[in-house]
């Protein structure tokens, strides 16, 4: 089935593909537009792992009936096969003075969402790599069984980790139920992947949130991926503690949590973020 035969399946009325747009480092985006003329934000690529569209769509969703003050797009549709995911299109534009604050607010309200344990509905993906989302009671637990030691084995297999730094990681992993605190809230709604290229401000110029690796965590790892690559506006951390404080200790975890992404990093672009994993693992080992 061709994929303009799978979005009019999907969404009820005949459809033209447009152009190609930036960004999606895993799907490929487009813009479509349908018989009535509006239009949609597509994303397919050959190749996405099975299940790969229902997950982002499933984690959007969640996202949105947070009702948080932060826009998330609408899923139109989405299949497996041929795996398309059909969005809202939205137009973006340059944030307002107010962005970041409305950002930092609004993340906190997402974060009051919570879940009866740590994990998700079905299992995910952070990138192309599997994210397993089982229940867990325990959030050092989760983030041991389900983080860590998965991303572990990934680049282990792989060929990718040094001896030093395997054996640091098998240290953490035994460790872990003393190095992380249970989250004094209890399980929180997460973006998931929150770094800047995951947010933008629509033609208003108010926060967007997309492309999620959603599941309910400590909402401290939301905040620690805010800072991995370049950080967010200082407005930003402010209005967030404004909202909901963070524990007095939290930035103490921060890299410990980051980890989890930087050996994603490893297995997915090589080995120029090695360097940083063996130093977080070096200081937690």
């Amino acid at each position: 089935m061709s994929l303009e035969s799978a979005l009019e399946a999907l969404l009820g009325q005949p459809v033209r593909m447009g152009e190609a747009v930036g960004g999606g480092d895993i799907a490929q985006p487009r813009r479509a537009v349908l018989a009535d003329g509006s239009e949609v934000f597509v994303k397919s690529a050959r190749g996405l792992p099975r299940g790969w569209v229902r997950a982002e769509a499933m984690g959007l969703e969640r996202l949105a009936s947070a009702d948080c003050g932060i826009r998330v797009p609408r899923v139109l549709g989405h299949s497996e096969i041929p795996p398309v995911l059909a969005l809202e299109w939205l137009d973006f534009g340059k944030a307002t003075p107010a962005y970041w604050r409305a950002l930092g607010l609004g993340l906190a309200a997402l974060h009051r969402s919570t879940a009866d344990g740590y994990g998700f509905d079905e299992n995910g993906f952070i990138g192309r790599t599997p994210q397993f989302n089982g229940w867990k009671a325990s959030w050092p637990v989760f983030f041991r069984d389900h983080r860590i030691v998965p991303l572990h084995r990934y680049c282990q297999d792989a060929g990718l980790l040094s001896s030093g730094l395997s054996a640091d990681l098998h240290a953490i992993s035994g460790r872990m139920e003393t190095l992380l605190p249970e989250p004094e809230q209890g399980p929180a709604l997460l973006h998931g992947d929150l770094w800047s290229g995951n947010v933008g401000a629509d033609a208003q110029g108010q926060p967007v949130l997309f492309d999620p690796a959603t599941y309910y965590g400590s909402r401290e790892a939301d905040l620690a991926m805010t800072g991995l690559f370049g950080g967010f506006d200082r407005e930003f951390y402010g209005a967030y503690q404004e909202a909901w404080p963070l524990p007095a200790d939290w930035e103490e975890r921060e890299a410990l949590l980051n980890l989890y992404h930087l050996l994603n990093h490893v297995l997915l672009f090589g080995g120029a973020y090695l360097a940083r994993c063996e130093v977080i693992a070096r200081r937690f080992a």
